[in-house]
């Protein structure tokens, strides 16, 4: 994959192929010190079940509000909040311990197993893209997202970003595909 580095982000994305007639293309961006951005496409002819899933620190209390859910911890500065970017048919399910039939446990320590939530955004289609934002630390309740076509402006009190985007097309299937990112501002 690709590796694109500056002052204020640092970017890298890789793809494979280990799903049946499925291309996964994911690129990871640092932006600043406080944000991650996450950009999943998945590309197929055939409608598939698709997630994306995220393990929170032990003992992490979630605080769930529609598709934003933040895991808090016992320090003040010990919080991740994941945003997802686009909404369109996508579901939440949250599980921890052995709530569900896929138990949610992470370990600190060889062989003991500890209870910590299991964060899943599902969504159903041939090719779908999931664009999730992760937010480390304090919330920044100046935090604005918008995604307009093909550009994505994170705009917060600790740095703005103005995000191109590729298009996500069944056409790059199943040749190998461009990271979704263009260009970061």
């Amino acid at each position: 994959g690709n590796l694109t580095m500056s002052e204020r982000y640092s970017s890298q994305s890789a793809y494979h192929e280990l799903y049946e007639k499925v291309i996964h293309n994911r690129q990871i961006s640092l932006l600043g010190h406080d944000f991650v951005l996450i950009i999943d496409d998945l590309i197929s002819y055939n409608n598939h079940d698709y997630s994306q899933l995220f393990h929170l620190f032990p003992n992490a209390i979630l605080n769930v509000d529609g598709l934003k859910v933040s895991g808090i911890g016992s320090r003040e500065d010990q919080i991740i909040t994941i945003h997802q970017i686009i909404d369109d048919g996508l579901k939440i399910n949250t599980r921890i311990g052995n709530e569900s039939k896929i138990p949610s446990f992470c370990s600190e320590e060889y062989e003991k197993l500890i209870p910590c939530y299991t964060v899943s955004y599902e969504k159903s289609g041939a090719s779908v893209r999931f664009i999730t934002l992760l937010e480390i630390g304090k919330v920044d309740e100046s935090l604005e997202i918008a995604l307009r076509e093909n550009e994505l402006e994170i705009v917060s009190s600790k740095g703005n970003y103005i995000i191109e985007l590729q298009e996500l097309s069944q056409a790059d299937f199943p040749k190998r595909i461009s990271p979704p990112i263009k260009k970061v501002d």
